[in-house]
């Protein structure tokens, strides 16, 4: 049987076209910020070989848009991680069946985090405020370099009472990834938020002393290039869109007020290590406490040293917060606080408690032996993790240096007991330490003493009082329904408040040695907040919040609670004695020895001079002059005459700074 031509050639014509026929795909590679989208056109590139036309084919992996663009947009997976990673997609003929796969790989750019190493902890601060975590797993590695964490979240709040209408605002909230996108967000509160705004503000910092002495002897040599956080330092806002116009603080080498590094300016940082971000509760709505914001902006400094020498000072990470009201409304009975998710190696044998004397809180093992085995579990002789209130809040000004001593020398019980600045001779710098602490627990338990569920959950909470509007009472869970009393500030306090400070000078109704132990608590996952005030907090405030972070571990005597609580004290009475050490004042500090100096201002307010005592002046001693945020507003030498020379600053607080011998010694005073 013959076949007609025509219809074979038909059918070879189908078959060629059946084996031939091919679709090529080219790879596709895109860089994309967080929080931002690209829409890719993997189709441009990508072809069938006889020219037929080809499509995308959906999937619930990638977006498709018109057939041929892929929409590539970071989700809250990649808040805490940036890289590279790949879209498969699936390419289709119109006219056939043939199909085919593409691939486009994504570089996820996030600079929303960084690492403050320098010691023998390793942890991770983000730009928008919530602290030690990639969203999903801890990030606070205790030691370095291992897989044991101690933290898994820490996070900022902030409540207060609007003056004349009562209303509250509270900005806070505990996690960030896919249930919330917390109450805070990267950058400095602004007039407009534009598409770049985050690709300018959500970003974190990071110097050492070691580069910016590099910068300060290099930057005037041809051919030097300032390294990229030197250069780029956030000095100042863009006052055109309702910024500040100062940021992060700077040595202004030449007075003129404006950030250039190449004219000899350069970042001034605490410590050996620093991480500087900004950010602020105005930018989209409270949707963690689903709370009123209050419009503050808060600029954050973590740091650490780098002592090796010293085993607090190498176990031990640093949090400076400027809290500042940005909005037209002043707060009464205003709070600040932190929120801390302990993560202690393995985190449900875990127990906490308060240290009273020193305003810290404390995460410590509730059995002998830390976890079952697993390779971030401690095992035998756990440590203990710890956060200090070095500082908090300013007290309302009185107009008197309040005291921390009666008329014949006994410490008072009052909130000086943990505060900073007291009986110093200068009004109205007196700043608070911790007032409250508080444990509460998760999705399950008893729910007036369960995870804070609005404002009013979390402004209580930094008020001492649980969700059912009940004042936390001592003994027991500290719940009227498991407790003694009477009402009290403090949880756990052990026996770290002899004088009854968190009972209001009442002895305990029980047992005053309150532990989770001697209540005889189950050890568990551990949440705590913690927290200073009250004040009032006025628009253009500035306040202050110091923390800092402790490790321990005692691996001979296995006592590590009295290691952490001996650590504790050191710790604040370092700072109490030594703020120039923490300060922002000098690029290096490695060889400057703090002295415990008697050094003296005085008069105390004054006009025009002050005049220095209690330090040895050899010939000329340098010094500087710093206002409360960190900016050098006059320098010079002293000589034997110990007289300096105010009379040109503006009525403030204000910190001299005197080198001497190797010795660095500060001390604040007031203009009138």
């Amino acid at each position: 049987m013959k076949i007609a031509a025509p219809f074979f050639l038909t059918c070879l014509m189908l078959c060629h076209s059946l084996i031939y026929s091919q679709i090529v795909t080219n790879p596709d590679s895109v860089d994309v910020y967080l929080n931002e989208f690209v829409l890719v056109d993997v189709l441009a590139n990508d072809y069938e070989i006889n020219g037929d036309s080809i499509f995308l084919v959906g999937h619930p992996s990638y977006n498709v848009i018109a057939n041929k663009y892929i929409r590539v947009s970071p989700d809250w997976r990649w808040l805490g991680r940036q890289g590279r990673d790949t879209i498969i997609y699936h390419v289709k003929q119109v006219n056939g069946t043939n199909t085919a796969t593409g691939y486009l790989y994504f570089n996820v750019i996030n600079e929303s985090f960084n690492t403050l190493d320098i010691n023998n902890l390793s942890a991770r601060f983000c730009a928008f405020g919530t602290h030690f975590s990639d969203c999903e797993s801890s990030m606070f590695f205790a030691p370095k370099n291992t897989p044991k964490t101690v933290v898994f979240a820490n996070t900022l709040w902030v409540g207060g009472m609007e003056v004349n209408t009562g209303l509250l605002h509270f900005s806070g909230g505990r996690y960030r990834g896919s249930s919330s996108n917390g109450d805070f967000h990267a950058g400095p509160v602004s007039l407009l938020y534009h598409s770049y705004f985050e690709r300018d503000w959500n970003r974190v910092w990071k110097l050492t002393t070691a580069e910016i002495n590099y910068h300060i002897n290099n930057y005037y040599k041809p051919g030097y290039v300032p390294i990229r956080d030197i250069s780029e330092w956030p000095a100042h806002g863009d006052t055109l869109n309702g910024q500040l116009w100062h940021m992060a603080p700077f040595h202004d080498r030449n007075n003129d007020g404006v950030y250039q590094p190449m004219k000899g300016d350069y970042p001034l940082i605490r410590g050996d290590m620093a991480l500087f971000f900004v950010f602020n509760d105005t930018m989209k709505p409270n949707e963690a406490s689903e709370g009123t914001p209050l419009g503050v902006e808060v600029h954050g400094m973590a740091y650490a040293f780098d002592q090796p020498g010293d085993s607090m000072l190498n176990n031990t990470i640093f949090l400076h917060y400027d809290i500042i009201n940005r909005s037209s409304n002043d707060y009464e009975d205003a709070w600040i606080g932190m929120f801390t998710d302990f993560n202690l190696g393995y985190q449900y044998d875990d127990f906490v408690g308060t240290d009273v004397q020193n305003g810290a809180v404390y995460c410590y093992n509730g059995t002998a032996v830390d976890g079952f085995g697993q390779f971030y579990a401690y095992g035998a002789d756990p440590p203990v993790i710890g956060m200090q209130f070095l500082a908090g809040p300013y007290l309302d000004a009185n107009g008197i240096d309040n005291p921390k001593t009666d008329s014949s020398g006994n410490r008072l019980c009052d909130i000086s007991l943990n505060g900073l600045n007291f009986g110093d001779g200068i009004p109205d710098n007196e700043r608070y330490g911790m007032t409250r602490s508080m444990s509460f627990y998760g999705i399950g338990s008893f729910n007036a003493m369960s995870s804070p569920g609005s404002d009013t959950d979390y402004y209580n909470y930094l008020r001492g009082i649980w969700k059912d509007d009940t004042r936390m009472l001592y003994g027991g869970n500290g719940h009227i329904t498991n407790s003694y009393g009477p009402e009290c500030n403090f949880m756990y306090p052990g026996d770290s408040d002899p004088c009854h400070f968190g009972t209001g000078g009442i002895p305990p109704y029980g047992p005053a040695d309150w532990t989770e132990h001697n209540a005889g608590n189950l050890p568990y996952y551990r949440r705590v907040s913690a927290s200073s005030g009250p004040f009032t907090f006025r628009q253009g405030d500035r306040h202050q919040l110091d923390v800092a972070f402790l490790f321990a571990r005692d691996l001979v005597a296995n006592k590590p609670l009295d290691t952490i609580r001996d650590r504790f004290g050191k710790l604040k009475e370092l700072f109490e004695n030594n703020q120039s050490m923490f300060d922002p004042v000098l690029s290096d500090k490695s060889s400057l020895k703090p002295e415990k100096s008697a050094v003296m201002i005085y008069p105390n307010p004054a006009a025009d001079h002050i005049i220095v005592s209690g330090i040895e002046i050899n010939k000329l001693s340098p010094y500087m002059i710093y206002n409360i945020i960190g900016q050098i507003v006059a320098s010079g030498t002293i000589d034997n005459s110990k007289i300096v020379d105010i009379s040109h600053l503006k009525s403030g607080i204000y910190i001299i700074s005197i080198q001497n011998s190797g010795n660095l010694a500060a001390k604040k005073f007031i203009k009138h």
